[in-house]
């Protein structure tokens, strides 16, 4: 008879998501957001700086919540007989995925989300 388990357990929580300013705004934020004076489809310039000459600071007005949770275990059982072979295979998993904040990148309070994803197998 052998046994074989095999699993393993991730928490990542990073608080917030990477990125800095870049003078590039999405097509959706430029013409919706920013459209109109004094921006006129550029982005917001707020005091931290725009990549390459940012590459630390971020300007968020909301608290920041991003990371993932992950659990799996899997086991297998299996009989050698001499005329037969029999295997058990059973298995766990749990997921659970979170975002939440501040998701416009500008001193202004204009977009967040709250976003929460799991699921047990």
């Amino acid at each position: 008879m052998t046994i074989d388990t095999t699993g393993t357990v991730s928490n990542e929580h990073v608080g917030m998501r990477n990125g800095v300013p870049s003078v590039c705004s999405a097509i959706f934020s430029a013409s919706v957001l920013y459209s109109g004076p004094p921006y006129n489809g550029a982005a917001i310039p707020d005091g931290v700086g725009f990549y390459p000459n940012n590459t630390t600071k971020v300007n968020f007005n909301r608290p920041q919540d991003d990371g993932t949770r992950f659990n799996y275990v899997s086991n297998r059982i299996k009989f050698n007989a001499d005329a037969f072979t029999v295997t058990n295979v059973l298995g766990y998993m749990y997921s659970n995925e979170f975002e939440g904040g501040d998701i416009d990148g500008s001193s202004l309070d204009l977009f967040y989300e709250q976003n929460r994803s799991s699921a047990a197998r």
